[in-house]
């Protein structure tokens, strides 16, 4: 990762909690859930409780959702 990726979201903590996703996103929990749930966004599942590292988050973004230009 470069240095220029890593400051996108450097207000964030490494591992981000669903909330904190919807906080970086500006979107709403069925939003953020369905991006989890639909693969869009890697994450982990530790209990009943979503986990994304930051890094994945990055990677969504840079990556986006290229079927919406096609």
């Amino acid at each position: 990762m470069k240095i220029e990726e890593t400051k996108i979201f450097e207000d964030y903590p490494d591992i981000l909690n669903v909330n904190q996703l919807c906080q970086a996103l500006d979107c709403g929990k069925n939003t953020a859930y369905n991006l989890i749930n639909q693969g869009n966004i890697k994450a982990l599942k530790i209990g009943n409780t979503w986990k994304i590292p930051k890094a994945y988050l990055i990677q969504y973004i840079k990556i986006g959702d290229s079927s919406k230009f096609s």
